[in-house]
């Protein structure tokens, strides 16, 4: 993930806000696809904080500045969520994993869209198909927190998608 896209992500989101009407479901899940958690993003920013997040980015990009930790979060956060999505979307429904359906995957991996996000989930797939709590973004959100020095999947969560005022 580069700072280029993420920038393009809240543009895209600045401009969906600002669209009256009904947002086109195709243009929706284009953004969910390439960035998930987008969508959940977008209903909890207010549209100050993502106009302060593309003059943040546009610095970062002009700059190279240590980048914020909320940046650092979403550019990990987006191709783990896409892996692990894939991943779980590749199972149809299975719940229990064995070394022969981590050799199926592994197969696959180069015929699935993203093959890079879903390669790290090939030894993990058991967490996949069942993951603790049944929440497939606490188990990605626990491991970035863990990457980042962030105390837990929750607080990773409130630094990304902070609940402003509308």
């Amino acid at each position: 993930m580069t700072l280029a896209r993420l920038r393009e992500k809240y543009l895209q989101m600045r401009a969906l806000r600002a669209a009256s009407g009904e947002p086109n479901r195709d243009v929706l899940r284009a953004l969910a696809r390439e960035f998930p958690g987008a969508l959940a993003e977008i209903d909890r920013l207010h549209p100050q904080v993502l106009d302060a997040r593309i003059a943040t980015l546009d610095r970062l990009i002009e700059r190279e500045d240590e980048l914020p930790l909320w940046v650092r979060g979403w550019m990990l956060a987006h191709p783990a969520l896409r892996g692990a999505l894939l991943a779980k979307a590749w199972l149809c429904g299975r719940r229990t994993v064995d070394e022969a359906t981590r050799a199926e995957l592994a197969a696959e991996v180069p015929t699935l869209p993203y093959p890079e996000d879903v390669r790290p989930w090939i030894a993990r797939l058991d967490e996949v198909a069942a993951p603790p709590d049944g929440r497939l973004v606490d188990l990605v959100f626990a491991d970035i927190a863990r990457e980042l020095g962030v105390p837990s999947a929750h607080a990773l969560r409130s630094l990304l998608m902070p609940r402003t005022a509308q």
